[in-house]
């Protein structure tokens, strides 16, 4: 594995570690985005990353749906 996937792994890791803490401290937040079930997601984060970063997410919120709009 290259050097930029290993970091790139990391990241996503870090960001769904993040996620995680975040909505575990703020359930209001969880209740209002079964309310919207969608966010959109601008970020540098490639397709393949943010494909990964989804899964995750839909694991434990399969109720949200994110649309990625990838910016250079």
């Amino acid at each position: 594995m290259a050097h930029g996937q290993i970091f790139r792994c990391v990241v996503v890791f870090v960001l769904v570690i993040v996620v995680r803490q975040a909505w575990a401290v703020a359930p209001e937040i969880i209740e209002q985005a079964k309310k919207e079930g969608e966010v959109m997601l601008y970020t540098t984060m490639p397709v393949v990353e943010f494909q990964i970063f989804n899964q995750a997410v839909k694991e434990k919120y399969s109720f949200l749906n994110i649309d990625h709009v990838r910016v250079t």
